[in-house]
């Protein structure tokens, strides 16, 4: 006689639930679960699913039951087996196994299946060419007033000249001539012929010690300049984590959620601004742990409370409130897969068994 009920469990939620046998897909490794808070009407009138509604969930067979009431029993007590034939266990396929190569049989050292590291950054080609030119750039304008190229071309000082001196001579059509390289101007020789004829020699040393005097304190300018601009961007970093700190501190405040309000609420706040929602995934990360698992036991205990999590779950079985289709929790995800390069399976399995030892949790803290 075919058996009405089924025992099932769900690997991603880490949890056994009673059903129909006719909610089961063909292959029976599938489940059509109702899409309501509470399914139990729906075991009691034996309401064929709705494939249009209903949503499928990957699900593991465990036993048959001839009464809802034994499939009940066995879901809460996996160790539960009847006296008669009102419980039939399903039968076990065992899988050959397999036999690994002697490369591969010397090379593994555990069971555990060896994970991809992410693919390294795309080098970018640098322009030799501009990188030289930027550097000697650099080098001319950050130089010593000691180690500038001196100036070959003699000049008088500005005080010597009037607007009806006949001999005198735009600065900017002056051509400049450093050490080792060519001249700049175009008319070099006309220069120097009428330079020459201007200038004395007490007129020139001092000519010489302004420009000396100029290009030192040009450096020093610079130097200031360069030195207020790192504390500036000090004072930015530093007022940066300042505010972060503020956000994190605003986030705690809110912190454990304990109620369906408090968690929408909550969802709200992070959806509002990116940097919020940015500063909640760092406040993440600075909780950490030894791995996914470890991690996620830090984490959860600061979000929610045992009380609430004993009426919630990731995905919503068996009436529990669901969390699955929060911006939080998503972003709580996305954190652990990145930082530990863990999978979403394994991640989302570690929060239902949390949520499901909620209540083993309360009983612990009563009896202290």
């Amino acid at each position: 006689m075919e058996k009405k009920f089924a025992v099932i469990y769900f690997p991603a939620e880490n949890i056994y639930s009673e059903v129909p046998t006719s909610w089961l897909a063909p292959d029976r490794k599938h489940c059509w679960w109702p899409n309501s808070i509470n399914a139990k009407p729906f075991m009691v009138r034996g309401e064929l699913p709705d494939e249009s509604v209903w949503v499928l969930h990957e699900v593991k067979l465990e036993a048959y039951a001839s009464t809802l009431e034994t499939a009940r029993k066995k879901a809460d007590n996996p160790d539960f087996l009847t006296g008669g034939e009102d419980l039939l266990l399903p039968e076990k396929r065992f899988r050959k196994p397999r036999t690994l190569s002697p490369a591969l049989s010397n090379n593994s050292s555990s069971s555990e299946t060896p994970i991809t590291p992410p693919p390294s950054p795309l080098k970018l080609k640098k322009n030799k060419s501009s990188k030289k030119k930027i550097d000697s750039i650099k080098k001319l304008v950050l130089s010593e007033p000691s180690q500038l190229p001196e100036i070959h071309q003699p000049f008088r000082t500005l005080a010597t000249y009037d607007d009806n001196d006949e001999d005198f001579v735009e600065i900017e059509s002056l051509p400049i001539v450093f050490e080792g390289n060519d001249e700049i101007g175009a008319k070099q020789n006309t220069v120097e012929e009428a330079s020459n004829s201007a200038c004395e020699g007490t007129q020139l040393d001092e000519f010489m010690a302004t420009i000396k005097n100029l290009t030192i304190t040009c450096n020093n300018v610079q130097k200031y300049v360069i030195s207020i601009d790192n504390r500036l961007k000090d004072m930015t970093s530093n007022q940066g984590k300042v505010l972060v700190n503020d956000v994190i501190k605003n986030l705690e405040k809110n912190l454990p959620l304990n109620s369906q309000e408090s968690v929408r609420a909550f969802d709200t706040l992070l959806n509002t601004k990116a940097e919020v929602k940015n500063t909640f995934a760092q406040f993440i990360k600075r909780i950490g742990g030894r791995d996914a698992k470890d991690h996620i036991n830090r984490c959860l205990p600061k979000l929610f409370t045992n009380e609430f999590a004993k009426e919630s779950s990731y995905l919503g079985l068996r009436g529990n409130f669901k969390l699955q289709q929060f911006n939080f929790m998503q972003i709580l995800i996305d954190v652990l897969v990145v930082q530990h390069s863990a999978t979403l399976q394994n991640v989302e399995k570690h929060i239902g068994e949390w949520f499901r030892l909620a209540n083993q949790r309360l009983k612990r803290l009563e009896k202290k």
